[in-house]
């Protein structure tokens, strides 16, 4: 996955219902893409070398826990198959 785009087309086909409205469906990719663009200044920091090599596996690492803790708290069995490859 190397888009926005696919991202949302995989948790559109993983996640959301497949008889959701078209209103509960352009408000779950305003959401979905209101996450994407809002850890795009974070991406770019610790891509541009502004942090130690450990200091930036420790954050991906910490959003990596922060995202497990999130999907635990709100399991579904869609959110189970879209976050799969994520692990503690």
């Amino acid at each position: 996955m190397n888009t926005i785009q696919e991202g949302w087309e995989s948790y559109l086909e993983t996640v959301v219902h497949k008889e959701a409205g078209a209103v509960q469906v352009r408000e779950t990719k305003q959401a979905f893409y209101s996450g994407c663009i809002s850890l795009l200044p974070l991406l770019r920091e610790i891509s541009g070398g502004v942090h130690s090599k450990d200091a930036t596996q420790g954050i991906v690492a910490g959003l990596n826990a922060e995202a497990v803790k999130f999907v635990a708290s709100t399991l579904t069995k869609g959110l189970e198959g879209f976050f799969n490859g994520i692990r503690p």
